[in-house]
């Protein structure tokens, strides 16, 4: 939201002032709620969320390589769809990165470290993919 600083003045300004009260106007919007609903559905008719125990052997199996890297500190993986590996040199993180990213793989740079977190729907083929991206932004470095 933006506003004047006139209009914002009694929000900010004035001790005890009105309330500034906002929302999203899609919250709890009957048509958010049916498409909620539905994809809940989805979800267990396709047994979605269980994949996600099923695969994360697969992920930690095919990142575990990487641990012998000269850049990688630590792989993490093994709890969920859920990924990272932390590198020796915190500063090498957009490299690695961008190497992935040229790879054709996105990876979610953090402090030190490069995390994924694929769909549910994810194949072990794609997964492979994923280590193959990491190790083409490690090898950059």
């Amino acid at each position: 939201m933006i506003v004047s600083g006139k209009v914002a003045a009694p929000f900010f300004d004035e001790p005890g002032g009105p309330m500034l009260r906002h929302g999203a106007t899609y919250a709890g919007h009957p048509s958010v709620c049916a498409a909620s609903l539905a994809v809940l559905d989805i979800y267990e008719r396709e047994n979605i969320i269980p994949r996600a125990l099923e695969l994360e052997g697969v992920l930690a199996e095919v990142l575990e390589p990487l641990a012998s890297h000269p850049a990688v500190a630590e792989v993490r993986a093994g709890l969920g769809l859920i990924a990272a590996i932390h590198l020796n040199d915190p500063s090498a993180v957009p490299a690695v990165a961008a190497g992935a990213r040229e790879a054709g793989v996105l990876l979610r740079p953090l402090i030190g470290a490069l995390a994924v977190s694929p769909p549910l729907i994810v194949e072990r083929e794609h997964l492979e993919q994923i280590a193959d991206g990491y190790r083409a932004g490690l090898d950059r470095v």
